[in-house]
């Protein structure tokens, strides 16, 4: 009997083990993007079974230009998303209740082209311009580096930018918006070289804002604080996963997304490694917010009246999970090897 017995429960928890995905907690998370190896560490942490070791079962929500995170979010459509503090402090700025809850990237990752052929060579050129940008947080940085360059953000023809950069190499937008880690590469990629167009960085103005971190509501901290916990110790340890083991990291985005190239993944992934991977996370670790850069966003926000009044920031984002976090998770050691690496896939 005392046998039978431990064979059914023996083969009760095979079934229960193998099974495991009923008991897991559904949730969602609203990307900013496509799914791409700008959030391979979200997609990392779901492909590896972070997220399930930690009860949860994720699903990964593509975004694009016409799709606002902070609305899917506060509408409960989505547990979390990715969005930057700029992002955070106007949605909280109009009474939406968003928290950010752990900073993914440590810096910006925009930046700005024009053709150097259509007479735009210097900052002051861009008065005027048909500038492409990503509305619903995307066009904040552009507008404050107008503004502190002395250009002016009303002098400047601010369109909604699509996916391809089609409406650029056709000359529909007289400077585009990319990112470091995929549309900037596309161009360098489509036949233009770096001697071709003039690249702006806000940085050079004193007008770069950090770009996207997790966020989730202050629903959500207060009735499933557990579920909030589970999914940052989860992510933080995707992100490290993936900092590790770049090429694997690339060849995950594409069970995501198929239709994607590996060589331009792998470009994603370590070039956004390097925004995740520096700055404080590598004195603090991974995941860590400072209230610096987020009066700097507020700040900006502020100089191009995106927002009528400055906002409590103390309320908009929350370290308390990051600090309950497991420190092994945002640790980051031998980085000698991964830069090496990086200068490798990256052509550095």
């Amino acid at each position: 009997m005392n046998n039978l017995v431990k064979m059914v429960l023996t083969a009760s928890l095979i079934f229960l083990l193998a099974n495991q995905s009923w008991a897991l907690e559904k949730v969602k998370v609203q990307l900013v993007w496509v799914k791409q190896g700008e959030f391979h560490g979200i997609l990392n942490a779901v492909d590896k079974g972070f997220y399930a070791e930690e009860g949860l079962d994720v699903e990964v929500i593509a975004g694009g230009p016409d799709i606002k995170t902070q609305m899917v979010v506060a509408s409960g459509a989505a547990e979390f998303g990715t969005l930057a503090p700029a992002g955070v402090i106007a949605a909280r700025s109009n009474e939406v209740p968003l928290v950010a809850v752990m900073q993914e990237h440590q810096d910006s990752y925009l930046a700005y082209v024009g053709k150097k052929a259509r007479g735009y060579n210097t900052i002051q050129d861009i008065k005027g311009a048909k500038f492409g940008v990503w509305f619903g947080g995307g066009e904040f940085e552009a507008q404050l580096m107008a503004n502190l360059s002395g250009v002016g953000k009303d002098n400047v023809k601010w369109v909604a930018q699509k996916f391809s950069m089609i409406e650029f190499y056709e000359n529909k937008l007289d400077v585009a918006s990319v990112t470091l880690h995929n549309e900037l590469h596309v161009v360098l990629g489509a036949g233009y070289s770096r001697d071709d167009i003039t690249i702006y960085r806000a940085s050079e103005f004193g007008a770069a804002m950090i770009s996207d971190g997790i966020v989730t509501t202050e629903r959500m901290i207060r009735e499933r604080p557990d579920i909030v916990q589970k999914f940052v110790n989860a992510t933080l340890r995707g992100w490290q996963w993936g900092i590790y083991n770049g090429e694997e990291a690339a060849k995950i985005v594409l069970k995501f997304n198929p239709g994607l190239e590996y060589q331009k993944q792998l470009y994603q992934v370590e070039e956004t490694s390097k925004l995740v991977a520096s700055r404080k996370a590598l004195t603090e670790g991974l995941g860590y917010m400072d209230m610096k850069d987020w009066e700097v966003s507020q700040k900006g926000l502020l100089e191009i009246n995106a927002i009528d009044g400055p906002i409590d920031l103390n309320k908009a984002f929350t370290q308390k999970f990051w600090n309950n976090s497991p420190k092994k998770y945002r640790k980051l050691e031998n980085m000698d090897k991964v830069r090496k690496r990086w200068a490798k896939n990256l052509g550095e």
